[in-house]
């Protein structure tokens, strides 16, 4: 009996994702793909892993056994892979780079298109999300985050700290500098503050009629564009948009910061370095910008 990784990685997907549907999206196979590969496994270890029913499915207990055993297979993979690739000293391949859409739309893609041009051999694969993905097995091999302290097992630089600030349409700014004593301008919050005003508005607002709940910082930004409230925002996305403007003095510095990281096997990889340095390199001349301390240049 020969094992065969793939058949391993293909049932491991489907425990990973919970479905066949689900693991063909991320392995990008077909369905049928999936189950072939999951029944060759079986038929070469004799004996059933999961339960089919329809498409319900659980495991057996050859299946919850060989589990914990896949995933080592995977982690040892992920290492292979990564100490091959760290041994590549030439400027050309693919390199992995992940952040969020807001930050590869206004930050990262001018740094990216000068990349592109100085490493005309270099390939970019660009995963924008706001899923993290992750480092260990290689789903990216830069990312570009905002938190207050990086992970284990990467190369991490701090590019500078992140401030936020009050931001609304030039209009609601007017409204509220006519009537600052006792604005009743509406809000903008995120839905996770669960507070009747926000602490950030409690101050000059504390008569706020309305408050507009969201989940996303995009969605948040466009509406703080139409005028639809006042919103706490980074200094870093909203002074660079012309269309939004500083309501109140409310300046607020956070322990969280920008963070560039790739995995610390890739440390010596002549290409993950080099494009790790050049958007270091890009990020730190705004970092005045992000921290809230001057408005766009």
């Amino acid at each position: 009996m020969q094992l065969d990784w793939n058949e391993i990685r293909y049932f491991l997907e489907l425990v990973r994702a919970g479905s066949i549907k689900s693991a063909a999206d991320v392995l990008d196979v077909n369905q049928t793909t999936v189950s072939r590969r999951i029944s060759a496994l079986e038929a070469n270890l004799s004996t059933r892993l999961i339960n089919r029913s329809g498409k319900q499915w659980n495991l057996t207990a050859a299946g919850e056994r060989l589990v914990p055993q896949a995933e080592l297979m995977s982690d040892h993979v992920n290492t292979i892979q990564r100490e091959i690739l760290a041994e590549a000293d030439e400027l050309r391949g693919l390199v992995r780079v992940t952040t969020g859409e807001l930050a590869f739309r206004i930050w990262l893609l001018p740094i990216l298109k000068q990349f592109m041009k100085d490493h005309p051999k270099i390939e970019l694969q660009l995963l924008a999300g706001s899923q993290v993905l992750n480092l260990d097995s290689r789903e990216a091999d830069i990312a570009v985050r905002f938190s207050k302290s990086p992970p284990e097992d990467t190369i991490a630089k701090r590019v500078s700290g992140i401030a936020y600030h009050t931001y609304g349409s030039p209009q609601l700014q007017k409204q509220f500098l006519a009537n600052a004593e006792d604005s009743e301008l509406p809000i903008l919050a995120f839905a996770n503050e669960r507070k009747a005003i926000p602490d950030w508005a409690k101050h000059h607002l504390p008569n706020a009629k309305q408050i507009v709940l969201l989940d996303d910082l995009s969605v948040m930004l466009e509406a703080a564009k139409l005028g639809m409230g006042v919103a706490q925002l980074p200094c870093m996305i909203a002074d660079h948009d012309p269309d939004l403007v500083r309501i109140f003095p409310a300046n607020s510095s956070t322990d969280w910061g920008v963070w560039v990281l790739s995995h610390v096997d890739l440390r010596t990889t002549a290409r993950v370095r080099a494009l790790r340095n050049a958007i270091v390199s890009g990020l730190m001349r705004h970092k005045n910008l992000f921290e809230g301390h001057l408005p766009l240049p």
